[in-house]
């Protein structure tokens, strides 16, 4: 069985096929520990449906026998660290072996390329930003993707819902978005049939059926091709916010957008007589 199973996985290829990947990995978790992740063709890692790759990344975690080719995938580039969601790559950190721990901390914390342009800006957080400067900023660089308590659009992160609104926690997802991107925010690329016209299209998958997907791109335009005029349908593991709004915005603009960003979020609700604390692990790593 395990050899049928990969030799049907290595006829597949094309990008209408995402039902068919999702019942070879049903049928491959059946197998329990009686194969090698190291056995997959490329193809499987490669595979562009979300979907797919989110079902292989939680079946290879599941099994400690797995969860090493899951690393040696990474190592390899057959995958990318930013194909993994938090909740993925923490199970990996806090995983019950240290030398899984160890290999991913490795792979998770390495140094960033947008680390001089991070460190040549850091003025930017003793800078007196003025939200009302920054919002006509935020409505011309930023507002085509995020959307803040009514302004702009919102089929990228929501701001205004932001777990960390610190000047320095703003400041690197605006300089390094590619530091650390949610899967859902990845960058696709899909090239359609020579019929189609034979044309790129590049943003955030925002849907995928089996009649076909639709992407946004950085435009906020929506545009939905049929499967039967999709080539290929790619990641390219980056984030569709691209970096350089540094370039645009100058350090006070900067300082700007992120005062008006931190003026317009949510404070964190507190019920009446409900003392907030922050919660820290035990010695386990329980909370």
């Amino acid at each position: 069985l395990k050899e049928a199973v990969v030799l049907l996985l290595s006829q597949l290829g094309k990008p209408d096929l995402s039902d068919w990947y999702l019942a070879v990995l049903v049928a491959l978790n059946r197998l329990n520990h009686a194969w090698d992740p190291a056995e997959l063709p490329d193809q499987i890692w490669k595979q562009p449906s979300p979907t797919v790759r989110a079902a292989l990344i939680d079946m290879l975690l599941r099994r400690d026998a797995w969860t090493p080719g899951l690393l040696d995938a990474i190592e390899t580039n057959k995958l990318a660290v930013a194909h993994l969601s938090s909740a993925q790559r923490q199970a990996l950190l806090q995983h019950k072996k240290e030398a899984v721990q160890a290999r991913a901390a490795k792979l998770f914390e390495s140094p960033s390329t947008r680390a001089a342009v991070l460190k040549s800006h850091r003025d930017v957080l003793t800078t007196t930003g003025d939200p009302a400067r920054g919002q006509p900023l935020f409505e011309r660089t930023c507002a085509v993707c995020h959307k803040i308590a009514g302004v702009g659009k919102g089929f990228g992160p929501d701001l205004g819902a932001l777990s960390d609104r610190s000047p320095q926690a703003l400041l690197t997802a605006i300089l390094d978005p590619n530091q650390a991107v949610d899967p859902r925010y990845l960058n696709y690329v899909a090239e359609t049939t020579d019929g189609a016209g034979g044309e790129t299209f590049t943003g955030v998958l925002l849907s995928e059926t089996a009649s076909g997907v639709t992407l946004v791109g950085a435009d906020g335009v929506k545009r939905t091709i049929l499967r039967k005029d999709l080539a290929t349908l790619r990641s390219t593991s980056l984030s569709l916010m691209p970096e350089g709004l540094e370039q645009g915005l100058g350090k006070q603009g900067l300082a700007d957008v992120i005062a008006f960003v931190a003026s317009r979020s949510q404070p964190a609700r507190v019920l009446p007589g409900v003392k907030a604390s922050l919660i820290k692990p035990n010695s386990e790593g329980s909370l």
